[in-house]
């Protein structure tokens, strides 16, 4: 009996002092990188009451534990560099070593972000001997969640070979091009799960924000409701999961670490249902930054919480086997035009990024052509390269003369061309009754004449709206024009599936 008490007294008092100590999120530990001019939060668990200290270069900060036993405290915006040491003392104290202060980004999405840098092109050439020390990867276990967790599983590490090769290639790539023009410190953060919707990514907040997503809404709300009911073990097992799962488990637990922005590649699993799309685009990225809420750099003129969110448009690919033209992924990649209109965003085309024999692909390898597009617009938007020429020709307006129709485009660069020499292919031409035909195209300054002999009275024109297409225009310095329409939507485009 004595033994007995003994043994349970001993069990309580470990109890009581692993409840005691100070503790952090995993997403600061050793390695890692911290976001320069901008207040940095940092936060964890400790006795109620109990008085934190958080020392850093020159800087020190306190805070007391909360009747929960949460703290929060904020570091005041430092300039890049280190390495750094971290302590945070209160009862115990725990130290963070080999900190980085300099950009950190999010990179998220679904199979396309991550895919691994060992499966992409140039992967031989992509690390050197010596790695890049002063890029940081961290990687989150995939973890799916009816509540908002609190922590993910994950740990920072050095960018060697070994590290680069597991990370998300699109990410490595658009990590590299970042430091390698501003050679400042980079930390990527990788949370991106394969064969997932963009719902599935969502805060329930920027849901809520955006009117026409009142069905998703709904779901949500009654996933949240089950979720607090307690488990009927007589009801038979039907776990579909929580709608917004992805949101809680692997992102929100990041929340309100301090990041520069995040870079997004998703969109294949939605293209069966395209409707809405845009209006999901606003939602995730609205609800991301509200749940953040975080002040812009110190050297940044970007509005509070704004912070830069750059995707990628999908690739060409036969989504749809039974149909030649399949018009669904047409209409998903218009949705990701249409999220441009978005505050602080940019987008990637890679219309061009095909298998070397021509056919398309699902997932492209060079996946370094995707990240780096991804940089263009963060080094032109964010980093002061303000001359650079940043995205493919995107249309801009039609013009009709005589029985040719004229498009405008934004971002022509030096000048439009084409990537074989030849004519601008995959245009298509209609009159009023949309009825669309193969067009004859000619590059004509910055601009584009679009005909047909069949449409002597041109009323629309269309680029690359055809699930495979890979029109050949692009900008001077290489980079792709994304494919759209003329004519306004049709009602049956934004009905709800």
């Amino acid at each position: 009996m004595v033994k007995r008490i003994l043994i349970c007294c001993i069990i309580a008092l470990a109890q009581s002092v692993s409840w005691a100590e100070v503790s952090l999120p995993r997403v600061f530990s050793d390695n890692m990188v911290l976001q320069r001019g901008m207040p940095i939060p940092v936060w964890g668990r400790a006795d109620p009451g109990d008085k934190v200290v958080i020392r850093l270069t020159k800087h020190q900060c306190e805070g007391v534990a909360d009747a929960e036993g949460k703290w929060h405290i904020i570091l005041p915006a430092m300039k890049e560099g280190g390495p750094h040491e971290m302590k945070v003392s209160g009862k115990n104290t725990v130290s963070i070593k080999n900190i980085l202060i300099g950009e950190v980004w999010v990179c998220s999405g679904q199979s396309n972000m991550a895919m691994r840098l060992c499966e992409s092109s140039n992967k031989k050439t992509a690390v050197p001997d010596g790695g890049y020390p002063e890029i940081r990867l961290f990687k989150v276990r995939k973890k799916a969640s009816a509540v908002p967790e609190s922590d993910v599983e994950g740990f920072w590490k050095v960018c060697d070979g070994r590290a680069a090769m597991r990370f998300s290639a699109v990410g490595f790539y658009f990590g590299r091009e970042i430091y390698e023009q501003i050679k400042v410190p980079v930390g990527l953060i990788q949370a991106a799960v394969g064969a997932t919707r963009i719902e599935a990514w969502t805060p329930r907040e920027g849901a809520a924000a955006v009117p026409g997503l009142e069905k998703f809404l709904k779901k949500i709300d009654k996933a949240d409701a089950a979720a607090k009911k307690p488990p009927d073990p007589n009801a038979k097992r039907r776990r579909r999961g929580h709608p917004t799962g992805l949101w809680n488990g692997m992102v929100r637990p990041l929340v309100p670490f301090a990041i520069r922005g995040a870079i997004w590649y998703q969109g294949e699993s939605n293209v069966s249902g395209p409707a809405k799309y845009d209006l999901k685009m606003k939602a995730l990225i609205s609800g991301w930054r509200s749940a953040w809420g975080q002040p812009p750099p110190s050297h940044s003129g970007a509005p509070g919480g704004d912070f830069p969110f750059y995707f990628v448009q999908l690739p060409p690919y036969r989504y749809n086997k039974k149909e030649q033209s399949d018009e669904k992924s047409c209409l998903l990649r218009e949705a990701q035009l249409k999220s441009l209109a978005i505050p602080n965003t940019g987008m990637a085309v890679t219309t061009d990024l095909v298998r070397s024999d021509g056919s398309p692909a699902l997932h492209p390898k060079k996946k370094k052509d995707v990240g780096r597009r991804l940089a263009l617009w963060a080094l032109a938007r964010d980093y002061g390269f303000k001359e650079a020429v940043f995205s493919g020709p995107l249309y801009k307006s039609m013009s009709v003369e005589g029985g040719k129709a004229r498009i405008m485009f934004d971002h022509t660069g030096s000048g439009l061309t084409t990537r074989d020499g030849k004519s601008p292919d995959w245009f298509e031409i209609a009159g009023q009754d949309r009825k669309f035909v193969k067009a004859d195209a000619k590059i004509d300054g910055n601009s584009v004449l679009v005909w047909s002999e069949a449409v002597p009275a041109p009323a629309a024109v269309r680029l690359g709206w055809h699930q495979e297409a890979q029109s050949n225009l692009i900008n001077k310095e290489g980079l792709p024009a994304s494919p759209f329409r003329t004519h306004k939507r049709q009602v049956s485009d934004t009905m709800d599936p």
